[in-house]
């Protein structure tokens, strides 16, 4: 396993947290005949969230599928039973990186009942690079924003002055 991969790091230390609504784990398999890691997040909390899984390229940790055993609706607010199922298709690598460009990525809804529904379907065609010029990144001049005045920041009171005299100051622990 790569060293810059640290599935320790992603894997929750404290489920009662407020902010950890998943349990990870990592570990070798395979997705349609081919190797891969499979990355899978549990929800501690299946109303906060739902399961998901990613199949990642254990070579350069590309995604190659994602599988989600719910689906949010946000018009009733609630998750529904629907799988979501995503592909993503690459093609060769980029000479200057090594890395593969995405060329497909199709995803679908899969229903209680077996029924498929597209949810996504989107063909890459070409790729090009590109290093933005100082004009183009300037908003008035592109979209016709107007930045907002801010008024100029109040200076720094002196080195030594508090903003609040009844505090002690704080010991001085670089000198």
């Amino acid at each position: 396993m790569n060293r810059y991969f640290r599935p320790d790091f992603l894997a929750s230390k404290d489920p009662s947290s407020v902010g950890s609504i998943f349990r990870f784990s990592v570990k070798d398999g395979s997705h349609n005949g081919t190797k891969c890691l499979v990355v899978r997040a549990d929800a501690i909390k299946p109303e906060r969230a739902a399961d998901t899984i990613h199949y990642l390229d254990p070579s350069n940790f590309l995604v190659l599928a994602v599988e989600r055993t719910r689906t949010f609706r946000s018009s009733t607010r609630r998750f529904e039973p629907l799988r979501e199922l995503i592909k993503v298709s690459y093609g060769p690598p980029e000479p200057d990186t090594g890395l593969p460009f995405p060329i497909k990525v199709k995803g679908q809804f899969v229903t209680t009942d077996g029924t498929r529904y597209p949810a996504v379907d989107v063909t890459f065609t070409e790729y090009r690079r590109h290093t933005p010029k100082p004009d183009e990144l300037d908003v008035e001049k592109v979209l016709g924003v107007k930045k907002p005045s801010i008024p100029p920041r109040p200076p720094l009171p002196p080195e030594g002055t508090y903003l609040d005299p009844g505090q002690p100051a704080p010991p001085n622990d670089c000198a």
